[in-house]
């Protein structure tokens, strides 16, 4: 009877109580939280329910270590998110992150769990936690009712760093530390040991060995005189190999010691030579294109030369013959088109006509097919035992040259001294003569005689007599005629017996030299005899 009086006097009561959370408790100890003046408090004050206390959620806690809620719906056993009736701080600020709860922990039903907070939202829980903080038990999740006490706990946290202290579980994340960390006297040993800034720098090269070209390790950068020295290996500040670095490094010379790097052609500036030094070369060298020499200058091996000038020109051309003009100079002539070898370099003979135009020296050795270099002017070096101030010319043993007159006057220098000729070309040079004879084939025909005129002849001078036997009338007497230019003349005169002009003419076409006479008269047969003369 006291009971029922009881709860009528709740019921009548709780329509005064201040506005905002009950929390009800029946006879087992069952708590929940209900809203003032609710129908929901009126069915739990219908199941047996009385008011435990009368609580307003938001300031029960100065921190969440002390935030305590309720749950505002059921939580199954395997639920795994759950929704709060608040979730401010007494600070203000709402739950965010990774937080752990007690629900029911006045209870046999109470349950360790953890997860994702935003606001009264909690996610991706973590259900019947045990003793390490860690391991979700079945046994250990319990279903709860809407209202369900629900309070921050730092129990999992706490046992979860104690195991990361430990060394039981792994950081979860990327470890910061602020400040510093004191050394001892253990070094780390294992691969993931942590090793402070002193234990680093008193090992980052200790015992490391210099460098060599087979062991990788320690060396001292160069200075650009140590490098322009070509230091030794410990000959630096300490007893490392001294390596070269970009600073000691450029395409472009300077007034320093410098390791020389190509431009971005792939080329080495030509600045990084000093030209006024002396430069040999003993090897098979190509010079392509037009090359200053000057001062005295020496090939001493095979030199590919093109067009070079040193007071003089020297043309690569290409031999049809052996030629040795690295023992002496040999004087040469280019292959007329007529011969087997156009355009080829043959050496010189004094008596053939065919060979005169004689153009330079060889002053290197070549065979057939190979390019030999002719100089055309100027000073040409390596004779011996020459007469100074005589002419020289070439001779009639092929290539040769001496100061007499070979069968053909070929001139090609005078001596300066006794191993150089100064190269000159004569202007009017004798290259053979031709001597005729011819009578008229017949009373009344003329007279004709032809003449081949020699490959490289210019001029011609003709020393002709003529004669008629009847007659008694000649005529002698001489004229000149040029290949080119003058290629008609002939003499004239006057008759004894016969009133008439007595002529006779040359004429040069092609390659031969025609001299006619013409008959005047008297029955007998014409004469003209002579001798032509051929110059180049």
């Amino acid at each position: 009877m006291k009971k029922l009086l009881l709860l009528i006097g709740i019921l009548i009561a709780t329509p005064v109580m201040a506005g905002g959370l009950a929390t009800l408790i029946n006879q087992y100890g069952d708590k929940v939280v209900v809203e003032v003046n609710s129908q929901t408090a009126q069915e739990y004050f219908g199941e047996n329910f009385a008011l435990y206390e009368e609580e307003t959620l938001g300031s029960v806690a100065s921190s969440p270590a002390l935030f305590r809620t309720n749950l505002a719906s059921k939580l199954t056993t395997t639920g795994t998110s759950m929704t709060l009736v608040s979730a401010t701080t007494r600070d203000g600020t709402e739950l965010s992150g990774s937080v752990c709860f007690t629900i029911d922990g006045n209870l046999a039903t109470a349950e360790y769990v953890c997860g994702t907070a935003s606001s009264t939202s909690i996610t991706a829980l973590e259900r019947g936690l045990g003793s390490d903080g860690t391991t979700e038990y079945t046994a250990l999740k319990f279903a709860h009712r809407y209202g369900a006490e629900v309070k921050i706990t730092d129990f999992p946290i706490l046992q979860r760093l104690t195991n990361i202290i430990n060394g039981d579980s792994d950081f979860p994340n990327s470890l910061t530390v602020v400040g510093k960390v004191t050394a001892t006297s253990t070094a780390p040993t294992a691969d993931g040991d942590l090793a402070n800034k002193k234990y680093v720098d008193d090992t980052a090269i200790a015992g490391a060995p210099d460098m060599t070209s087979t062991v990788k390790g320690l060396g001292e950068k160069a200075t650009g005189a140590e490098a322009g020295a070509n230091a030794s290996d410990g000959s630096g500040d300490t007893s490392a190999p001294l390596v070269l670095t970009s600073d000691i490094a450029s395409s472009t010379s300077a007034s320093e010691n410098l390791v020389v790097v190509t431009e971005s052609d792939g080329k080495i500036n030509q600045g990084f030579l000093d030209l006024t030094e002396d430069f040999t070369f003993s090897g098979d060298n190509t010079y392509s294109g037009t090359n200053d020499f000057t001062d005295e200058t020496s090939f001493s091996a095979t030199s590919t030369l093109a067009d070079i000038t040193n007071g003089h020109t020297v043309s690569a051309l290409t031999a049809s013959t052996t030629i040795t003009g690295a023992t002496t100079p040999q004087p040469v002539y280019i292959a007329s088109s007529t011969n087997a070898e156009a355009g080829g370099v043959l050496l010189c003979d004094g008596n053939d006509q065919d060979t005169t135009e004689f153009i330079g020296f060889a002053i290197t050795s070549a065979s057939s097919g190979e390019t030999v270099y002719i100089q055309k002017d100027g000073i040409v070096d390596g004779f011996s035992s020459l007469t100074i101030g005589a002419d020289y010319y070439v001779q009639d043993a092929v290539g040769t040259i001496g100061t007499t007159i070979g069968t053909y006057e070929i001139l090609v220098g005078t001596a300066i001294s006794a191993t150089e000729i100064l190269i000159r070309k004569g202007s009017f040079q004798f290259i053979g003569s031709d001597a005729f004879s011819t009578n008229s084939p017949s009373a009344g025909t003329n007279c004709v005689t032809t003449s081949v005129i020699p490959v490289n002849a210019k001029i011609a001078i003709i020393d002709i007599l003529y004669s008629e036997g009847l007659s008694a009338d000649k005529i002698r007497g001489e004229f000149s005629l040029t290949v080119k230019g003058k290629t008609t003349g002939g003499l004239f005169g006057t008759s004894q017996n016969i009133a008439d002009t007595i002529a006779t003419s040359a004429t040069i076409t092609g390659s031969n030299l025609v001299i006619t006479t013409p008959f005047l008269g008297g029955g007998e047969q014409a004469t003209h005899s002579g001798t032509i003369y051929y110059y180049n």
